[in-house]
């Protein structure tokens, strides 16, 4: 196989022959520029044409298994407290099931990506994500006790691997000039599934009422039908899989030369040099993603104790608020591969931490609204743009398919990680300024926007770094010719 392709029965990366209209047309491509000028020609025009084709729909079922894990977070993140408050919970102990989530994600969310590039392949470890997503919810809806729920948000943590498998499993389905895209909607269709959750919650808990189930039944029923989903949604994926990972391997068979030229176009670039001596890019990247991480908490969790104090909002206008960042996210998330084709992943990276950087500041500055609002979206717009475009320039800078992977769930994992300290760090930093004559209440806030605006250097540098891997590549080059 390929150099970027691992040999293995991935079946999610033989699907990239299932779409056999982009298949028939690389053969042409390829027997046109072989005429014209070589196999290597070959292979650049066939990676040319696809550049702005549109994403096959093999990534279909990708993103259908993000969707269906995260939509079932999306109904625990909305009804969960209440849940456990009424099984008697103390808050230490509400805390502890979102923690536990965390941590296990943390910890296990490498060890199923790696799972993902051997025997197994990306599409039997999504299948296995949503099995462990359907076991939890199973597990919350018939446990007695709130120590059992616990445990239970533990095992779906450690099975919450599906966004960075699902990333992986994008950029070996594409080119790599629709990487961009294809993450964007991976990211979509997550950030799309946490904002449908409470409101499915919400209409459920209503159905359930007028069907007649008791009060204390009706979150247990809610969690049942979210495992129930989650396992319909299994069940299709896995003979999806099957079907498909049996066509193409026919498919294969019968036109080695095209697979080769397939294999070609998702062949990883090469990795990026350090951007300053001793830092490499990935860990500067990470630390982007903990920059991110730490706002999407403020933007909830702390922004949460922000707006009832200083603001006067009730749970409506909170609710209202929160979806709205949602869904503007999301926007910014469907806007990313637009930016990326009209200025480049890193100035696009760049411009994402510098409009959460000012959304953020703003908002804990600009008390009056509709000004405070409109701050309050930009700061998530920013997130969204910034969240991606991480995730495009860990897959630009990891020189294998499994690197790549392996890379994309340290992001993970570090998002984790920042959902386990940041509520306390951001809880502090609230209370500790509450008290100030002049923005009170916005330590927090402005010490993440300062973060963020000393992180925008980052992409800037990485590219630096990479124009002058390539400038010394050619210049080795030119001298092999002598």
């Amino acid at each position: 196989m390929g150099d970027g392709v691992p040999q293995r029965r991935d079946a999610v990366v033989v699907l990239l022959v299932d779409v056999r209209a982009g298949l028939q047309q690389a053969r042409g491509d390829f027997r046109v520029a072989r005429r014209a000028g070589g196999p290597e020609r070959a292979a650049a025009v066939a990676v040319e044409a696809d550049a702005d084709a549109p994403l096959p729909r093999a990534l279909l079922p990708v993103t259908l298994s993000v969707f269906a894990q995260m939509i079932g977070e999306g109904i625990a993140i909305a009804t969960l407290p209440l849940h456990l408050t009424r099984l008697g919970a103390k808050p230490v102990e509400v805390a502890l099931a979102t923690s536990f989530f965390s941590v296990a994600q943390m910890v296990c969310c490498p060890l199923l990506v790696r799972r993902s590039g051997g025997a197994g392949g990306r599409g039997q470890t999504l299948c296995l994500c949503l099995a462990g997503a359907t076991l939890g919810n199973v597990g919350i809806a018939m446990s007695p006790s709130v120590a059992a729920i616990v445990v239970c948000r533990f095992l779906c943590g450690a099975f919450a691997a599906s966004v960075p498998v699902a990333q992986a499993a994008a950029t070996e389905l594409v080119a790599p000039a629709q990487a961009p895209a294809a993450l964007a909607r991976v990211a979509a269709s997550s950030q799309m599934a946490v904002v449908v959750g409470p409101s499915c919650a919400a209409l459920l808990m209503s159905a359930f009422a007028a069907a007649g189930v008791p009060q204390a039944l009706r979150l247990r029923a809610v969690f049942l039908t979210a495992s129930v989903f989650a396992a319909g949604v299994l069940g299709v994926l896995a003979r999806s899989f099957r079907a498909t990972a049996a066509k193409a391997q026919a498919i294969a068979s019968q036109d080695e030369p095209a697979l080769k030229v397939e294999q070609k176009q998702v062949a990883p670039a090469k990795p990026a040099p350090g951007i300053l001596p001793g830092v490499s890019a990935q860990f500067a990247l990470r630390s982007i993603a903990l920059v991110v991480g730490w706002s999407l908490t403020l933007s909830v969790y702390c922004y949460g104790l922000f707006a009832p104090k200083f603001l006067g909002y009730d749970q409506p206008q909170l609710s209202a608020t929160f979806s709205a960042g949602a869904l503007t996210t999301i926007a910014a998330q469907v806007l990313f591969p637009t930016l990326v084709r009209r200025i480049g992943p890193h100035l696009t990276s760049a411009f994402g931490l510098l409009t959460l950087s000012l959304g953020m500041a703003s908002q804990s500055i600009v008390r009056a609204q509709p000004l405070h609002s409109l701050f309050y979206l930009i700061n998530r717009a920013g997130a969204g743009i910034s969240d991606t475009s991480t995730a495009t320039l860990v897959a630009r800078t990891s020189p294998t398919a499994d690197a790549r992977a392996k890379n994309l769930a340290l992001i993970q994992s570090t998002r984790a990680a920042a959902r386990i300290f940041t509520p306390v760090v951001s809880g502090s930093l609230f209370a500790a300024s509450c008290g100030f004559r002049r923005f009170p209440g916005g330590l927090p806030f402005l010490t993440n926007a300062a973060c963020a605006l000393l992180a925008v250097p980052i992409p800037l540098l990485l590219r630096r770094a990479e124009r002058r891997a390539d400038a010394k590549a050619k210049g080795s080059g030119v001298e092999q010719l002598y």
